[in-house]
């Protein structure tokens, strides 16, 4: 087995590795608002659950040579944004929205993405989404090159289609999800296994 040293490779090298095998992960196609109440949108692979009850996730973003990215400015000062999962219709429209725009450019605008009112929260969703997580801020945390916000979810909207006897429908629900670099993946094979303290084994 090769091994890695993080402090003997360059940065962009080990993230390449870490980041590689740190997948597939889902991406958060995240809109905020600016400071001049325009809609930002950008997506990023560093998310996850991160509580149950009440319900959080956990939203990792990176800087910008050195400099906090649109989203964390703006997260930061309004306390809130939405969450959503695209699904591969709109692979093209998640992608080139991580393009840099001028401040408090629109990538609604810019990209014809349209948007419709959120119910809990000022920050409009996306519309057309698997599903769309409306956020408030409940903790930010300073990390070396990384601002990680934890963020409450105050409402969950899904797509009915994905649904299936109140629960999502795992044959219907195909996710964006990030492998490396520039590669994402939408369909994978399922295997449905036992769980050894709640089924019964199968012998």
């Amino acid at each position: 087995m090769k091994t890695f040293d993080p402090t003997m490779l360059h940065p962009r090298a080990f993230y390449s590795l870490f980041s590689g095998i740190m997948a597939p992960r889902l991406i958060a196609w995240v809109s905020t608002l600016n400071e001049d109440k325009s809609v930002n949108i950008a997506p990023y692979s560093f998310f996850s659950g991160a509580n149950t009850r009440p319900p959080m996730v956990v939203l990792s973003i990176g800087s910008n040579q050195g400099n906090k990215k649109d989203t964390s400015l703006n997260i930061l000062r309004e306390k809130e944004c939405v969450i959503h999962m695209a699904d591969e219709t709109m692979i093209k429209k998640m992608n080139v929205s991580a393009k840099k725009l001028k401040k408090n450019e629109s990538e609604a605008e810019a990209f014809n993405i349209e948007l419709i009112p959120s119910n809990k929260v000022e920050t409009p969703s996306i519309k057309d989404t698997i599903f769309q997580m409306e956020c408030t801020l409940h903790q930010h945390i300073l990390l070396p090159q990384n601002d990680m916000f934890i963020l409450e979810v105050k409402q969950l909207s899904i797509d009915e289609k994905y649904l299936k006897d109140g629960q999502i429908d795992v044959e219907a629900y195909h996710p964006l999800t990030r492998l490396m670099g520039n590669y994402y993946a939408t369909h994978y094979d399922m295997k449905k296994l036992s769980h050894p303290d709640l089924d019964t084994l199968d012998e």
